[in-house]
Formats: structure tokens, sequence, C-alpha cells
């Protein structure tokens, strides 16, 4: 079967490695916002669990800004084009 993921990797041994590569991209980085996006994404893709989506959004400022705008409208039914469910 045909990998899936293709991860950039530094040493040729680590090609088959799924951890390193998820370790390389999160070390390469530059801003604490872009790991906290990175790294709840992969945690929700790995579980399912929708807290790794809600802490994604609660702990950068954009995702903040978005839910005290959402807090407003709270007696309303939502609906968000384009965000999935």
């Amino acid at each position: 079967m045909d990998k899936l993921y293709s991860f950039p990797c530094e040493e040729e041994s680590d090609k088959d490695s799924f951890e390193s590569g998820v370790e390389l991209i999160y070390n390469r980085m530059l801003d604490d916002t872009s790991k906290i996006i990175f790294a709840n994404r992969v945690l929700y893709s790995l579980t399912g669990d929708w807290r790794y989506m809600r802490k994604m959004l609660l702990e950068t400022g954009v995702g903040l800004e978005f839910s005290n705008i959402l807090q407003q409208y709270s007696q309303r039914p939502i609906y968000i084009y384009g965000a999935g469910i």
C-alpha cells in the first residue's frame, strides 16, 4: 500500500518515521501561534476529539476574537459556511 503521508526528512533513515516528520515540521515553525495550531490539529486528527479544535481556536488571537463575536449571537442559530460541519 502506498504511504498516505510524506514529511520532509533530513536523514535517509528517518523517511519511514511518522514521528520524526511531525517533530521536524513542528520544530521548524517560527512562531508560537503556528505551533499551537499545528499541535492541536495533529491531536484532533489522531483522536477525533473536538476539544483540541476548541483549544486551538481559544489559544489564538483570531480564534478568541471570533469566539467573543459568537457569544453575542448565542441565542440564535449560527451557520458558518465552509467550517466543515
